[in-house]
């Protein structure tokens, strides 16, 4: 696949994800055309119109099972699950602030050690001494 398709395909998976209720009113739209098909198609064959509507929705089968299996392929399913994990978290962290107090400071110090130790190393290490005549 070229890098235009798989620009393509990233573009198409990112609207399908942010956009999921449309995208699933139409899958349920089709899904219904399709059984409708069938229903009429059977009766035209000479079945009776209540069972052709129960053996045209058997023969479909099960509507929820197609629906997740087309949003996997339409969608970013890591995406999904992401942001699933952030809204839990969120709700846990909600829950108990002395936790999430502990755990902000414990990022924010450890990440301030991070900088900090960089910076001498950055100013030690890797940039090269100011001296006018090295030898």
């Amino acid at each position: 696949m070229t890098f235009r398709g798989k620009a393509a395909a990233f573009v198409r998976r990112a609207r399908a994800a942010l956009s999921r209720s449309r995208l699933d009113r139409e899958l349920r739209e089709e899904m219904a055309h399709h059984v409708e098909l069938r229903r009429q198609q059977l009766i035209a064959d000479g079945v009776d119109p209540r069972l052709a509507a129960r053996e045209a929705r058997r023969s479909f089968g099960n509507p929820g099972v197609i629906a997740e299996r087309t949003r996997d392929v339409r969608s970013f399913v890591s995406l999904d699950d992401l942001l699933q994990d952030v809204r839990f978290g969120a709700r846990l962290l909600r829950r108990t602030p002395l936790f999430t107090a502990v755990a902000v400071l414990s990022l924010a110090t450890g990440l301030g050690s991070a900088v900090a130790v960089f910076n001498v190393a950055d100013a030690v290490l890797f940039r090269p001494l100011e001296v006018r005549d090295p030898g």
